[in-house]
């Protein structure tokens, strides 16, 4: 109940913001009645009675000086209204658990092109949704939460560090939620060099010529060739080949 001379004369509509409020048990919103009068103008109203349509999700008071101010309990969505006379105007809170993402790594450091398993564990287990996985600013993919964890596989990460975090999209009952960076270290693969000859059997004296096959063609750098523990020379890897020429064997 009212009494009539808190009603503002000429109300015709109220409206309530933020409209639509997300918060984690705990926290706390200060909501705000707009009065539109016949007239075309508006105020912030004072003089308004709020109610919540689910106390044990959000409660809101009424005290002079904390009017309006909401408090999240427990998981759950609640409607919160500002009535004023025969005038009220509403809002929608949701509450949701505060998720948290742990990312592990089934191998860290990993080889190259050999394949690893990211897994996100969720909390609370009973999160539903989608993970995406990422290298830093670039998406791996997602996977779908079951009985609190979501997993992903991949063998095509690059030789070196990548940053590797889980974001959590959050569903009707829990919060979004990132993992923290995980730093996965994939070791370079093995250099496989296959070697052959231009003349075999050589003549003494006569010029031969060594080529160094290598696997990955895309190796780079320099092969050292020798013969025993005697260095003949090197030779600059181009497309993945690299070659010495001797006639001193």
């Amino acid at each position: 109940y009212q009494p009539a001379s808190l009603i503002p004369a000429g109300l015709a509509s109220l409206t309530v913001a933020p409209a639509n409020a997300l918060l984690i048990p705990g926290q706390t919103e200060q909501l705000v009645a707009t009065g539109t009068f016949k007239d075309g103008s508006t105020e912030t109203l004072q003089s308004v009675t709020w109610n919540s349509s689910n106390p044990p999700v959000a409660s809101i008071r009424n005290s002079p000086g904390s009017a309006g101010f909401a408090a999240a309990q427990t998981a759950g969505a609640a409607t919160l209204t500002a009535t004023a006379g025969a005038v009220s105007g509403s809002a929608s809170l949701n509450v949701v658990n505060q998720a948290s993402t742990l990312l592990t790594s089934s191998t860290n450091p990993s080889a190259f092109d050999a394949g690893v398993t990211f897994t996100a564990n969720l909390t609370p287990a009973t999160s539903t949704g989608t993970v995406t996985f990422a290298d830093g600013s670039t998406t791996l993919g997602t996977a779908t939460i079951s009985n609190g964890t979501a997993s992903y596989s991949i063998s095509t990460l690059a030789a070196g560090p990548h940053s590797i975090t889980a974001s959590y999209s959050g569903d009707t009952n829990d919060s979004s939620s990132t993992s923290a960076g995980l730093t996965q270290t994939v070791i370079p693969g093995g250099t496989t060099i296959t070697l052959t000859s231009s003349a075999n059997p050589l003549t003494v004296g006569s010029p031969v010529t060594l080529t160094a096959n290598l696997t990955p063609a895309t190796a780079t750098g320099m092969v050292t060739f020798a013969d025993g523990n005697t260095t003949l020379g090197t030779g600059t890897v181009s497309n993945g080949t690299a070659t010495y020429s001797t006639s001193a064997l």
